[in-house]
């Protein structure tokens, strides 16, 4: 096999690992943001409050950690000089380890928690997809190493690690270490793998501990108590959102998802940026988007219904990207995530308005919550504008609630 030919491969396998850890994470997501968040949404008292708690902390945790092998998937393929993959297939996403062959976007419950166990196990057994998928890319590599293919010609700036990122090492249960040879790109899969089956960098249970006891949990606490009732009504893989203030919600977590993944394509570019834009990147995406925009605007959505009638709840589709801004000039890419931003902030005050509007018990609840969201939108807009020295028309702010 020719050098060429040797690294494409090894790309293409990095391709389909980035898209797998990609599902694995918004399955984990789904889960999370279905749980009930306090006694009063019924189901569950303060006696157990902390249990559920806990459930939702455990599943955030291991999609954290879940973020951090598509981090290590990226930084493989930049450092074989390929360009890091943000696509995936619309769920439900085909894989074999899960029963009906199906990774789902699924309530919080044994179903999904049953799945989730079966993608952990697969990473310890060797003739499972996973296991074999990541076995296969060590081997290749290894193979074409040791054959005098230069492997490793990717830029070194274009790693992204804890220093990238301004963490400290283990902040947010994440560990990012740079790929540049063969031993760095073993211990990089072998991070991976070992999360699954493994402790997490000798910190505690491993992926499939965690879930399995929240499963155990569960399943002791509903065993003869059928008032026990942790879970919103949520509908696995919502389609077919009817409700038009639940779809209008539904198309601006789509909207800010795929800007955040664009963003997350021009951090990893594999031929480098410069480090101010990168830092108004990082300032943009890696947490205040996920922290202010993301999970709340999730978690909301799985309180607003489906449709007009009928008490099912909606949830977040994850639509993957469709396309990229693909350009090499800095000023056209970040104008281009700029108007996205912008026109996000606008989308999330017409929302604040249509859900001020609604005469319902799940608006009154919410109708704060999108006051807050909607000035975070604004404020993200305004904040990018800033890192990265654009002119800034006015935007629409939402006052907060104070």
């Amino acid at each position: 096999m020719s050098d060429s030919n040797a690294r494409d491969a090894i790309l293409a396998a990095l391709d389909e690992a980035a898209a797998f850890e990609h599902a694995v994470i918004c399955q984990y997501l789904y889960a999370a943001f279905s749980l009930k968040k306090h006694p009063q949404e019924g189901g569950f008292g303060w006696a157990e409050s902390e249990t559920v708690r806990s459930w939702q902390t455990t599943l955030y945790l291991v999609a954290r950690q879940e973020m951090e092998h598509l981090g290590m998937v990226w930084n493989l393929t930049t450092a074989l000089g390929g360009r890091p993959n943000i696509h995936r297939a619309d769920f439900p996403v085909p894989c074999p380890v899960v029963r009906g062959g199906q990774l789902t976007l699924g309530p919080f419950g044994l179903a999904a928690l049953d799945d989730l166990m079966a993608i952990e196990k697969s990473h310890e057994n060797a003739s499972s997809y996973v296991a074999s998928l990541y076995r296969g890319i060590a081997e290749m590599i290894t193979s074409a190493d040791f054959a005098g293919t230069d492997l490793f010609s990717g830029p070194e700036r274009a790693q992204v690690t804890h220093r990238t990122l301004q963490l400290n090492r283990g902040m947010y249960d994440m560990e990012l270490a740079r790929v540049t040879d063969l031993n760095s790109a073993l211990a990089a899969i072998d991070q991976i793998v070992e999360a699954g089956d493994g402790h997490h960098h000798g910190r505690g249970d491993n992926h499939l501990k965690m879930v399995t006891r929240c499963r155990d949990e569960l399943e002791r606490m509903t065993d003869g108590n059928s008032t026990f009732n942790p879970v919103r009504n949520v509908v696995a893989n919502p389609s077919a959102i009817d409700n038009p203030v639940s779809l209008s919600a539904s198309k601006l977590f789509d909207a800010t998802y795929q800007t955040m993944m664009l963003i997350m394509d021009r951090f990893y570019l594999p031929d480098g940026i410069s480090y101010a834009e990168r830092m108004a990147l990082n300032r943009t995406a890696f947490f205040p988007m996920m922290t202010m925009i993301i999970r709340p605007l999730g978690e909301m959505l799985t309180q607003m219904p489906l449709g007009l009638n009928g008490s099912e709840s909606a949830g977040p589709l994850f639509t993957p990207v469709s396309r990229l801004i693909v350009s090499k000039d800095a000023s056209y890419v970040l104008d281009a995530l700029y108007v996205r931003l912008k026109e996000h902030a606008a989308h999330g005050a017409q929302l604040t308005a249509l859900v001020s509007g609604q005469q319902t018990d799940w608006a009154t609840v919410l109708a704060p919550r999108f006051v807050f969201l909607a000035d975070n939108l604004a404020r993200l807009a305004s904040n990018f504008a800033s890192l990265v020295k654009l002119d800034m028309p006015d935007l629409h702010r939402i006052p907060s609630r104070s």
